[in-house]
């Protein structure tokens, strides 16, 4: 490889001299050359000589004569950049858009359905502390507008009411279109990976409430965190080879026992499964459960 300079007229009358890394290469016994790089207009990389040559020495960086550079504002991108990627091979974007709202207003609440995800991927918080996360990390919609938080206070973030209502209206939705919402992405994660679900997994934890917790659902029960002051929610998890497919969520006091045939039944009727062979520990197997198992659960 070698450098090569090529004069190109500007549309003003100029002619610029730009710097290009070429390489030689053989075609058919013929050589010929092609374009690398395109490292610039030759008078700015001049410029900037100086610099380059302490970089490639490896020393540290001086300031202009202009003094040091005032840093106006800094973001983090990359988590969210990863988790948009994510998105966009799960076609998550097109699942949620299906299902989230009316053709006016589907797009805007998949957009704050991605910001809810991306948070509790990178950073879980609340919906209050979910503004002080978008004030140190950039997330922006599907036409560049970045999400910040209203009614913010020094040392402490205050959600706007209007705000913090967008949030809760997006978590709503989501859970009243919650089983197509399952069922869309495991046909995508089946295509896409080509999943045989020949074995799928499902436990039970629970989770507590440092509050009162939903009324009439938030209730004691057997916990997993070793927390028997708090009221907590049982929640229940299916995989297929690593990847969640569905999951549940029950009253703090409800059973492990109690919840397999509910659990073996929707997955027959949404997910299709046909062939069902059951292991369970001894808080799942009681003999109600083995007959109803053993017997027509697709009825």
């Amino acid at each position: 490889m070698y450098l090569r300079t090529v004069k190109v007229p500007s549309s003003t009358g100029t002619v610029n001299e730009y710097v290009r890394v070429v390489e030689a290469y053989r075609d058919q016994g013929k050589v010929k050359q092609r374009t690398i790089v395109d490292l610039g207009r030759k008078d700015l990389l001049r410029a900037l000589l100086p610099q380059l040559q302490r970089l490639l020495q490896g020393q540290p960086f001086l300031p202009d004569q202009d003094g040091d550079i005032e840093v106006l504002e800094t973001a983090t991108w990359g988590p969210v950049l990863i988790i948009r990627a994510l998105f966009d091979q799960l076609g998550l974007w097109t699942i949620l858009d299906t299902w989230l709202g009316s053709a006016r207003t589907k797009a805007s609440f998949t957009d704050r359905a991605f910001v809810l995800i991306a948070n509790r991927l990178i950073q879980p918080r609340s919906e209050h502390g979910l503004a002080q996360w978008l004030e140190t990390d950039f997330v922006c919609d599907r036409q560049g507008r970045r999400f910040l938080p209203h009614g913010h206070q020094r040392r402490r973030v205050k959600v706007h009411s209007r705000q913090l209502a967008s949030w809760y209206s997006t978590l709503d939705r989501l859970v009243k279109v919650k089983d197509q919402i399952e069922v869309a992405r495991f046909g995508r994660l089946r295509d896409l990976f080509h999943l045989c679900p020949d074995l799928v997994l499902f436990d039970i934890t629970s989770t507590y409430f440092e509050g009162k917790g939903p009324k009439d659902f938030a209730r004691y029960g057997y916990t997993r965190d070793g927390k028997p002051q708090n009221v907590q929610v049982v929640v229940g998890l299916v995989l297929v080879a690593g990847w969640p497919i569905a999951h549940y969520v029950w009253e703090g006091n409800r059973l492990d026992v109690t919840t397999v045939v509910e659990v073996v039944q929707d997955l027959t009727k949404r997910f299709s499964f046909r062939r069902i062979i059951f292991i369970g520990d001894r808080g799942m197997v009681s003999d109600d459960n083995l007959q109803v198992l053993s017997g027509d659960i697709y009825g």
